[in-house]
């Protein structure tokens, strides 16, 4: 019985010895796999992501351009539509990107509050720029923030636009 104990014992003790060192060779795998990517996203041109959403509890809209593409969805359970982004479209909104102080967009005010008893959808807009996120605080949609507003109506109407 001793010896079988004794069997047992080691055979534990060498499988959680081997689970220790294939945790070790995973997380070692893991930050190389991280560091590859830090290096790749180093390498790559600037790259700007802008998102607006307008959500209460009745309605939900989010629309995200990405890369030249554009993606919109209207409902939380269906998935997002996507189009793609006309050059001189792009280039607008580039320019519009670059008029904003994307530093101070956190310290915006709304102009109205109609949101805080659900007398309009809550707004959102963030801007990811070199690997930074730049936000709004929220504010009530159709009536955005004066230093975003431009922006916000270009991005609407790209969405709503047939290409």
């Amino acid at each position: 019985m001793k010896t079988i104990t004794m069997l047992l014992f080691t055979i534990l003790l060498n499988a959680c010895g081997g689970a220790k060192e294939a945790t070790a060779n995973a997380s070692t795998n893991e930050q190389l796999e991280k560091s590859e990517m830090a290096s790749e996203k180093a390498q790559e041109p600037e790259k700007v992501i802008i998102e607006y959403s307008a959500i209460t509890r009745g309605s939900f809209y989010v629309l995200k351009i990405n890369g030249k593409k554009v993606s919109t969805q209207n409902s939380p359970n269906e998935k997002p539509t996507f189009k793609a982004v006309g050059e001189d479209n792009w280039k607008a909104l580039m320019q519009l990107v670059d008029d904003i102080d994307l530093k101070a967009m956190e310290k915006m005010k709304a102009p109205s509050e109609k949101r805080f008893y659900d007398g309009a959808a809550i707004g959102e807009l963030k801007i990811t720029k070199d690997g930074e996120t730049y936000q709004v605080p929220n504010f009530d949609a159709g009536n955005p923030n004066e230093g975003v507003s431009d922006l916000i109506n270009k991005m609407l109407a790209i969405a709503k636009d047939k290409e």
